[in-house]
């Protein structure tokens, strides 16, 4: 007789990161990277890391510090272009939904350059009950969805009374928060030169 555990030698694990709860959420953005899923369906995963908790969401427990968070889109979804795009958009600080091209996004989610990988930035997510929602579902809890919103770029100089001194000495350790505020310091320069 086989074990029911045939196969956990190519089983990866999970549980290092969760999907995005309801609140308000200042992230660090880990990665961003595009792959297909066990059915074969093109998708895009926002990695990122929790740094504050702006807002809580009524009813429901919010975010730890330093947790790993993440926001799946899937192209099976009528809405995946739309919020990838404006994902990126708010990401890049950009107004104009034309700027934000299929070459954009491939160059966000190339594993290589990473282009956003330490960018922070405010989230929003809400939550909403199916409009086809069986009474199962909601006895179960599943007639619920979430809504993740990506509402701006934030710079680090103008986030770290949010975050707070204890959790960036936990979370940028030696001199990475100083190196991120000289990189942003030199974006900014770019941006009104």
């Amino acid at each position: 007789m086989s074990s029911i555990f045939a196969g956990i030698d190519a089983a990866k694990p999970v549980g290092d990161s969760s999907y995005f709860k309801p609140g308000s959420y200042l992230v660090r953005v880990d990665r961003v990277k595009q792959f297909q899923n066990r059915k074969g369906i093109a998708c895009v995963a926002v990695e990122a890391t929790n740094l504050a908790v702006l807002e809580e969401y009524p009813g429901h427990q919010p975010h730890m510090i330093g947790e790993s968070v993440t926001a799946l889109y899937s192209r099976a979804s009528d809405y995946f272009l739309s919020e990838t795009k404006a994902f990126a958009m708010s990401a890049l600080g950009v107004a104009d939904g034309d700027e934000v091209t299929a070459e954009v996004l491939d160059a966000i989610c190339d594993p290589k350059d990473q282009v956003l990988a330490g960018t922070l930035m405010r989230v929003d997510v809400t939550q909403r009950m199916k409009r086809d929602a069986t009474q199962e579902e909601i006895k179960a809890g599943r007639a619920h969805y979430n809504i993740v919103r990506w509402k701006s770029r934030v710079w680090a100089a103008d986030a770290a009374e949010a975050i707070g001194a204890d959790a960036i000495g936990k979370l940028y350790p030696g001199d990475a928060w100083q190196q991120l505020l000289a990189k942003e310091a030199a974006e900014r320069d770019a941006f009104s030169g």
